[in-house]
C-alpha cells in the first residue's frame, strides 16, 4: 500500500535576536506605555489593520502587534525593531533611562540649599483665581502703551511690505506673460509670413511654367508658320513666269470664248482637253 505523508508543519517567521523585543521586557514599562498616547506622524491607515482606535496608546499597539505576530500567549512573543521604529513606540531602554532619572530625582540629596532629599522634584504651582483672591491685575503703563504701538507698528510695516513683495512678484508674472505673448505672437507671425512666402514662390514657379510653355506653343506655331512660307514660297514660281501664265491664260480663255461665238464649240472643247492635258 501506500506510505502515509508526514504532515506538513507550518512555517515560523524567525526574526534575529537583536531584532526581536520580547513582550516581557515591555510589560516592565507597561504602566508608562499606558500613559503614553499613539505619536500623531504615525497615520490612521496603519492603526486599521490592527483595530484600533484614534485615540490607542502605545501599549495597545504593542499588545496589538504581539497578539499579531505570534499570538501573544507565548512568553517569547514580542514585536519586531522595525515595527517599534514604524509606529513611533518609545523604546524600552528610553524609558529604563528616565525612571533611572526619575528615582535618582527622589532619592539623591539636592546640590542646593536647603540640601534635602528629593528637592529637585518640580513642585506645581497651585492655581489662584484673582477674583477669589482680591489681587488686581496691574495697570498699562506708557512704557507697555508705547511698547504695544511699536509692536503693531512692526507689525503693519511688515505686512506691507510682505504685500508690496508679492505685488512686485505678480508684476514680474505679468510682464514675463506679456514678453512671452509677444514671442509667441512674433514667432506666429513668422511662421505666417514664411506660409504666405512659400506660397507666392509656389505661385510664381506656377507662373515662370506656364509663361514657359506659352512661348514654346508661340515659338512652336511661329516655326509652323515660318516653315509653312518657306514651302509656300519654294512652290510658288518667279514673277515674270506668273505673269505670263496668267496672260497665257486670259489670251487661251479669250481665244476659246471667240470660237464659241464663231460656232466652233468642238474646236473649244479641244483645246479645252488640251489645256486640261497640259
Amino acid at each position: 500500500g501506500k506510505q502515509a505523508q508526514a504532515p506538513r508543519c507550518k512555517t515560523k517567521p524567525v526574526f534575529l535576536r537583536t531584532e526581536w523585543i520580547r513582550l516581557d521586557q515591555l510589560r516592565e514599562h507597561e504602566r508608562q506605555y499606558r500613559a503614553i498616547p499613539v505619536s500623531k506622524r504615525v497615520a490612521q491607515a496603519k492603526l486599521q489593520p490592527l483595530n484600533l482606535p484614534a485615540g490607542a496608546t502605545q501599549w495597545d499597539v504593542i499588545d496589538a502587534l504581539a497578539a499579531q505576530n505570534m499570538g501573544g500567549k507565548s512568553a517569547e512573543s514580542g514585536i519586531t525593531l522595525s515595527e517599534l521604529l514604524e509606529f513611533k513606540i518609545t523604546s524600552p531602554s528610553q524609558l529604563d533611562i528616565l525612571t533611572a532619572i526619575d528615582r535618582d530625582i527622589r532619592k539623591l540629596r539636592d546640590t542646593r540649599w536647603p540640601y534635602t532629599p528629593g528637592g529637585r522634584i518640580p513642585v506645581q504651582p497651585t492655581p489662584t483665581d484673582n477674583k477669589k483672591s482680591g489681587t488686581k491685575s496691574p495697570k498699562k503703563t506708557i512704557a507697555h502703551t508705547l511698547r504695544l504701538e511699536a509692536t503693531r507698528k512692526q507689525i503693519k510695516e511688515r505686512d506691507e511690505a510682505k504685500k508690496q513683495r508679492e505685488d512686485e512678484v505678480k508684476a514680474d508674472k505679468e510682464r514675463r506673460a506679456k514678453v512671452w505673448n509677444m514671442q509667441e505672437r512674433v514667432r506666429d507671425k513668422t511662421r505666417q509670413l514664411i506660409k504666405d512666402r512659400e506660397a507666392t514662390q509656389g505661385k510664381a514657379a506656377d507662373n515662370i511654367k506656364a509663361l514657359k510653355k506659352e512661348f514654346r506653343d508661340k515659338d512652336a506655331f511661329w516655326k509652323s508658320q515660318v516653315e509653312a512660307k518657306i514651302e509656300t514660297v519654294k512652290t510658288r514660281g518667279l514673277l515674270m513666269e506668273n505673269i505670263t501664265q496668267q496672260l497665257r491664260k486670259q489670251a487661251t480663255d479669250a481665244f476659246r470664248k471667240h470660237l464659241k461665238d464663231k460656232g466652233l464649240e468642238s474646236l473649244a472643247d479641244e483645246l479645252e482637253m488640251a489645256k486640261i492635258l497640259s
